[in-house]
């Protein structure tokens, strides 16, 4: 009987104990991330980067590995290399629809509301019905339409419209090379995005 397949320990009767004892029998299993998932609720939160990092060792390209990494880095209040998780997950699989949510919320908690607004968005592309997404959505809009400089304000509906196109599409873009310059250092992308 295969366990990797199976639900949450405490449904099943498979606690801790039994995912330490499993993991350390079978070190190239996935069940890794579950285990670190189980000490970051634990509050034991080191050892859920310890074993979140050497499980993303053997296996580079399991999202819900990168993602469990990027919630324990964000628990110890390590921005930088959550960011960079969350990423990575998105990279592997871009409607993770999780992942999408603790980026953005990463970026409102330091202060980049136009990148917490743009994850928000690409959840509703994923799923329509989120009313969570929505909200934070339609709050950012809110704010950006109160923040605009009075002299956009009083230009003509389809000038500002086309204004506010092209600001969108420049901060996709920044974002876009930002993102493959810090995934991929010394490629292209890093080289366009030093020299802007």
């Amino acid at each position: 009987m295969s366990t990797e397949n199976l639900g949450p320990p405490e449904q099943n009767g498979y606690g801790l104990s039994f995912l330490e004892t499993y993991l350390s029998e079978n070190p190239e299993s996935m069940l890794f991330a579950r285990l670190a998932d189980y000490y970051l609720e634990s509050q034991r939160v080191d050892e859920a980067i310890r074993v979140c990092e050497d499980g993303i060792k053997k296996h580079p390209y399991y999202a819900t590995g990168h993602f469990v990494l990027g919630k324990s880095y964000l628990a110890n209040k390590m921005y930088e290399q959550a960011e960079k998780e969350f990423k990575r997950v998105l990279l592997f699989d871009p409607k993770f629809l999780a992942a999408h949510k603790m980026y953005g919320d990463l970026m409102k908690e330091i202060g980049w509301e136009n990148t917490c607004e743009m994850s928000y968005k690409k959840i509703l592309q994923i799923d329509p019905l989120d009313e969570v997404a929505r909200s934070v959505v339609e709050a950012a809009e809110a704010e950006t339409i109160d923040a605009e400089p009075e002299a956009v304000k009083e230009t003509n509906p389809k000038k500002r419209s086309n204004l506010w196109r092209r600001r969108s599409h420049l901060r996709k873009r920044n974002h876009r090379l930002w993102l493959m310059s810090h995934l991929f250092p010394g490629s292209k992308h890093e080289i366009q995005w030093c020299q802007r």
